[in-house]
């Protein structure tokens, strides 16, 4: 279990905005180098019209936080993103979108499969939460939750094992799920 508080975040500048890396995996690894297996990120587009950086071996996943997305996959399709809208794709597809966003997204290699849900609790709401995913991560995108007894606040995010935990909402809140599974070879 580790908590990465909003202002121990690494933000960085993209062609079409900001992005601030939540978790990358295994631990110092760099998306510069692109020797990583998993990464956890969110992501600003402050341009009307965006091209998508290409990451060969690496599958994405694609929600939309606020605001609406037109996304087009050069010889594949092209489809309208809204709030908590997911898209996945492969990340040497040509990419390009049309929208301001702001977005929550994963990337991995062929090792791993990654999942997103959005889950939102109401004040002083509880939830027990576990998963067999070989890792679980939770990012809040609004409000205050307590995980097993650890206070996270907006933009905090925590990574759990996969045993039961315990989610009790301090006031209503939007929570990011994010599971990772090995796959079998």
């Amino acid at each position: 279990m580790k908590i990465i508080r909003k202002h121990e975040q690494k933000t960085t500048l993209w062609s079409g905005g900001k992005t601030t890396e939540l978790f990358i995996f295994p631990e110092g690894s760099s998306y510069a180098e692109r020797n990583f297996q998993f990464r956890i990120s969110t992501a600003t587009v402050e341009t009307e019209t965006s091209e998508f950086t290409r990451l060969p071996g690496f599958k994405r996943h694609l929600m939309i936080l606020d605001g609406t997305l037109k996304i087009h996959h050069k010889n594949h399709y092209q489809k309208n993103l809204n709030q908590f809208d997911v898209d996945e794709f492969m990340g040497d597809w040509e990419t390009t979108a049309q929208g301001k966003v702001t977005d929550f997204n994963l990337m991995h290699d062929e090792n791993f499969n990654g999942k997103i849900e959005v889950l939102h609790l109401n004040n002083n709401q509880y939830r027990y939460f576990n998963s067999d995913a070989d890792f679980l991560g939770l990012y809040v995108l609004n409000g205050t939750v307590f995980i097993n007894k650890s206070q996270l606040k907006k933009g905090d995010f925590m990574t759990l094992d996969n045993k039961e935990n315990k989610l009790i909402s301090h006031e209503s809140c939007t929570i990011i799920c994010v599971y990772f599974f090995k796959v079998a070879f």
